[in-house]
């Protein structure tokens, strides 16, 4: 949030902490601030399915790694 309010002067968010200061525009030069992420990119529906197979292998090997079974003594 700290990152779209000091690259983007449209955009005004109510500050929150006590000291009323953005941590994200005191980091940087005014002219050197970057987006670190495109937002408006999207992966495709290969790659979340791809990611989505990636993660669940990557819990179970974890589960195994720690001796979780499931009901038939599979993870």
């Amino acid at each position: 949030m700290a990152e779209i309010n000091s690259t983007n002067e449209k955009v005004k968010f109510r500050r929150t902490n006590y000291k009323q200061d953005n941590i994200w525009e005191k980091q940087y030069e005014p002219g050197n601030r970057e987006r670190t992420c495109k937002l408006k990119e999207y992966p495709t529906a290969a790659e979340i399915i791809e990611a989505w197979h990636e993660g669940v292998s990557k819990a179970r090997r974890m589960a195994r790694m720690v001796g979780m079974l499931g009901k038939d003594n599979s993870c």
